[in-house]
């Protein structure tokens, strides 16, 4: 059984070999009229014995030194400094009033700085949340740990001792290609599970930027990377190749296999490596990672095909375990009959015609 985003699997079907087949300041100056300053410092400098157009001068220096921003009807230093005591209504020009904390702030920073009471981000704590956001939404891309599914005793007959080698051929899938895989390391044995070959076609950013190298061959995982689009077919063809199991088990990259599923897997193929297995694909919730919809009988689902005279394929169902035709997303077949059939046209790019190919092939 797989269970796929908008699909995935509860039984599965073969085919024999006589052709069935089975993923963010301190002080303020006032501003003065410049007249009743300088007569000021004017009946100073008499006692003091400054010259009083010494004294003008530098007033207009300091006026113009600190006349940084536009209160409105007046200038000052900064924003900060514009409403002199007078809250609000000195405060605009270049600045903009926040309620909240009842501070005049430059008008591009309002909305960054004026915060409720008690909730100011200083730039750290902006920081650090942003980084918090990060490590959950990378978090999101995982499943929560559980214990990995183990080879019962006497599941198989005596001599089964025949792996697996996953392929999924993932383009730009960084939202699911992480759970397909750990969904298939967890519901795989230890003892069947050779290898999980995550095709990344051309994605960008690359997919080991999202799970790396070191993490991922902790389940099972090894990448193999084209830089040129290959298309589906092209990236299933280049994770043949560097599968190494004795069966070939092609998913798409979201998909959730079920419990078991690769039971018929392994039993179908030891029985006679050409036979091809095809699992039912039922439906898949990608926000909780669970299955829906699975079917009340063993007929329903998707995974049987038939082919027309004008070389096309369409669906249907049975209760029987042969396939006229298979879907071609999701199966699995052995390594020595995949090649002895010719593996996949290296002429076929994109998705559609590979199943077609493949089961007239078969026959």
């Amino acid at each position: 059984m797989i269970n796929r985003r908008g699909g995935g699997g509860h039984r599965r079907q073969s085919t024999n070999n006589n052709g069935r087949l089975l993923m963010f300041c301190g002080m303020f100056i006032l501003s003065i009229g410049m007249y009743l300053y300088a007569r000021a410092l004017q009946a100073v400098s008499l006692s003091t014995g400054m010259s009083s157009s010494n004294n003008q001068q530098q007033l207009m220096m300091d006026n113009k030194k600190w006349q940084k921003v536009s209160c409105g009807n007046h200038k000052a230093k900064s924003c900060e400094h514009c409403p002199q005591g007078n809250g609000k209504d000195w405060c605009n020009g270049d600045c903009a009033w926040c309620d909240t904390l009842k501070k005049c702030f430059v008008m591009e920073e309002k909305d960054k700085k004026c915060k409720k009471p008690g909730l100011r981000l200083t730039d750290k704590a902006i920081e650090a949340a942003a980084k918090v956001t990060e490590e959950k939404a990378r978090e999101s891309l995982h499943l929560k740990q559980r214990e990995r599914a183990k080879l019962a005793e006497n599941i198989l007959q005596d001599g089964n001792n025949l792996t697996i080698s996953v392929v999924l051929p993932c383009g730009f899938e960084h939202d699911f290609f992480i759970r397909t895989a750990e969904s298939i390391f967890y519901e795989t044995p230890e003892e069947i599970l050779k290898e999980i070959v995550i095709v990344d076609d051309a994605s960008d950013p690359l997919l080991k930027e999202s799970w790396s190298e070191e993490d991922a061959a902790k389940f099972g995982v090894k990448y193999v990377r084209s830089d040129t689009a290959l298309g589906l077919i092209g990236a299933k063809a280049l994770g043949a190749e560097h599968a190494t199991g004795d069966i070939i088990v092609f998913f798409d990259c979201h998909v959730k296999p079920a419990k078991d599923y690769w039971i018929p897997y392994v039993k179908e193929v030891h029985d006679n490596y050409k036979r091809v297995v095809i699992p039912t694909i039922t439906n898949l919730n990608i926000d909780n990672w669970e299955e829906t919809g699975r079917p009340a009988s063993s007929g329903g689902g998707m995974s049987k095909c038939y082919l027309t005279f004008d070389a096309e394929f369409k669906w249907t169902t049975d209760d029987t375990n042969h396939v006229p035709i298979m879907s071609g997303g999701l199966l699995a077949m052995s390594r020595r009959w995949f090649n002895e059939i010719g593996g996949y046209d290296s002429s076929m790019k994109g998705w559609g015609g590979e199943n077609l190919d493949q089961s007239v092939s078969m026959y």
